[in-house]
């Protein structure tokens, strides 16, 4: 549900809601050993959540804006489906559901009758018993908790989409230009399988910078409808795990996306073609440590 009240003509939005989830899992499984189950497994969870979520934005003129919101997020636990799993030291047979809290203050501002717009956002999220993926000293992936982690951050935003009568530019173009910077850290001590991992160490997989440049266009050829684009994807250096961690390599991906239709003709056929990587660059996302090491 979702209550939202405005006050003060309309310059102050408040808005309080939630979410309710309950689930039942039932799960029966058994390892086999050339064909003779050697272990039955069977089990049965019921979990239930409610969410709340609270907002207010602040318009104090036209084109500018304050708002902060909290929310609150879970996950589902679970069971390890790997043969190791409740077997191989480090490996558990489950998984626990998490739950985070996420706290965000942002800026909205608009000028030139709202063709260049930026926004500026930082948050906060405070995440409990967090799921993390992991890999066994057998080369099993499973599941494990982690006893928290903190994510401080921020984000921007800015598009700029010229003035129509401009002659120089076609109508429908936007440009844009996104950056980050998250810093993400596990709060506690981490025993995994492949060793004790300190608090304040990095989450796996979350670069420090990511970055993205595009250029779009919508338009029409003939009763025809075009919309296409281009974008530029940077994402940072970043470790690959908790433990046994070794630093992978910042790397760039380029996409693009075109779609084509026509909302006059009576089937309204639509086509939609769009391309991810499309300059073949390499990107490096899994690895080994040749010795053991920790996120700094």
């Amino acid at each position: 549900f979702e209550l939202t009240r405005t006050l003060f003509e309309r310059k102050l939005e408040l808005s309080i809601g939630g979410r309710m989830a309950e689930a039942i899992r039932e799960g029966n499984g058994s390892t086999s050993l050339y064909g003779v189950p050697v272990r039955r497994l069977a089990g049965e969870s019921k979990v239930s959540r409610y969410n709340p979520k609270f907002s207010a934005t602040w318009r104090y003129t036209r084109d500018h804006s304050l708002y902060a919101a909290a929310s609150q997020g879970f996950r589902y636990g679970g069971a390890n489906g790997n043969p190791t799993a409740g077997i191989e030291p480090g490996v558990p047979q489950t998984f626990d559901s998490d739950s985070l809290w996420n706290y965000e203050i942002g800026l909205r501002n608009e000028w030139f009758d709202k063709t260049l717009r930026l926004d500026v956002t930082g948050f906060f999220i405070d995440w409990k018993n967090l799921q993390i993926q992991q890999i066994s000293v057998s080369q099993q992936n499973y599941v494990d908790n982690v006893g928290g982690a903190e994510i401080r951050g921020v984000e921007s935003m800015l598009r700029w989409s010229p003035p129509e009568e401009w002659p120089l530019l076609p109508a429908g173009l936007t440009l844009s230009l996104g950056a980050s910077y998250i810093d993400a850290r596990i709060t506690a001590d981490f025993d995994s399988s492949d060793g004790p991992v300190k608090a304040h160490t990095r989450l796996p997989l979350t670069p420090y910078i990511q970055a993205s440049g595009g250029i779009s266009w919508i338009g029409s050829v003939g009763s025809w409808l075009l919309a296409a684009g281009v974008t530029d994807a940077y994402y940072g250096d970043r470790y690959n795990q908790l433990a046994d961690a070794i630093l992978l390599p910042a790397y760039h991906s380029v996409g693009a996306t075109l779609t084509l239709s026509n909302p006059t003709m009576r089937s309204m056929p639509q086509i939609n073609l769009s391309g991810t990587n499309i300059l073949d660059t390499p990107a490096q996302n899994f690895g080994f440590a040749a010795t053991v090491g920790q996120n700094n």
